[in-house]
């Protein structure tokens, strides 16, 4: 049985608010909301399908689950819907255990919870958005250098073996992207192969990482079911930027994974294959293909 109800969503369903609807929590680091709302009970299945779709946007060449947002407030998404009779005491058959359900003529009481997530967003060209989270390390790599092409300021005597270890600190940045919701992932086709590879151009798009100074480390996948029975994965993507300082210090970010320390000239320099061309220790690969089916 319908009623008629005083609001309706983008999918057509009516409801209304029930009193005391919404509530927050607001604290320093985060926040969370509750609407309290009644729909019809056979308006269940619809409204489900609408606040935790089941289909999915290409965006940034992925398809992905995109959540629902508390009106007016995108930082706040849809985490839980808890769905009850609002009158469970009056059943429309009267008969509890009724087949294959109980209905209800007084309608669904659905309690929905929202809370905000360290997440960001990247847009596409047709402004769809992805959800993703971005944690940053910053540490350094203890390098163990050699003597040659170093000496001492004094006296410009060149440093002998006995005299000194020579080491360096270079800088390291460890970044684990964290992607929500993707369907069927390019894994194979993609992701298995650039691991162990180099950027090869510089991005704007997450990172504004020099060529050659950021390494693909590797990947955890986990694989979530919507209430549907349809699946999913977050993607936890690891990389790490590696800025070596060189002597002009304009032209760090340049030097990055390919580049090592040739002792005769007492330098950064790039290492390539012998023979002719242009391979080297790291091969380059194009990092959006990470997002591309």
């Amino acid at each position: 049985m319908s009623t008629v109800r005083s609001r309706i969503t983008d999918g057509g369903i009516y409801y209304d608010e029930l009193e005391g609807s919404p509530t927050f929590n607001i604290q320093r680091d985060g926040a969370s909301a509750t609407q309290i709302l009644l729909i019809d009970w056979d308006d269940i299945t619809d409204f489900v399908y609408e606040m935790f779709p089941s289909t999915y946007a290409t965006v940034l060449g992925w398809d992905v689950y995109v959540p629902v947002s508390f009106p007016g407030n995108d930082a706040l998404i849809l985490k839980d819907l808890r769905i009850e009779p609002f009158d469970p005491n009056n059943p429309t058959d009267d008969t509890i255990g009724g087949d294959p359900l109980n209905s209800y003529a007084s309608g669904a009481k659905v309690t929905a919870q929202y809370e905000t997530n360290d997440w960001q967003s990247a847009t596409d060209d047709d402004g769809n958005e992805l959800k993703f989270s971005h944690n940053i390390s910053v540490g350094a790599e203890f390098l163990r250098m050699p003597q040659f092409g170093y000496q001492w300021s004094s006296d410009n005597t060149p440093v002998q073996q006995e005299d000194a270890l020579v080491s360096k600190v270079i800088s390291t940045i460890e970044h684990e992207l964290t992607f929500y919701g993707i369907v069927n992932p390019p894994l194979r086709a993609n992701v298995y192969p650039t691991v162990g590879c180099v950027n090869d151009r510089r991005y704007n798009w997450l990172f504004a990482s020099e060529a050659e100074t950021l390494l693909f480390q590797g990947m955890n996948a986990e694989l979530k079911t919507i209430f549907d029975g349809k699946q999913m994965w977050d993607l936890h993507y690891r990389f790490t930027e590696r800025l070596v300082q060189g002597e002009d210090r304009a032209a760090a970010a340049a030097i990055g994974w390919n580049h090592f320390w040739r002792e005769d000239a007492g330098a950064w320099d790039k290492l390539v294959a012998r023979g002719g061309g242009n391979r080297s220790v790291y091969d380059t690969a194009d990092f959006k293909d990470l997002f591309r089916r």
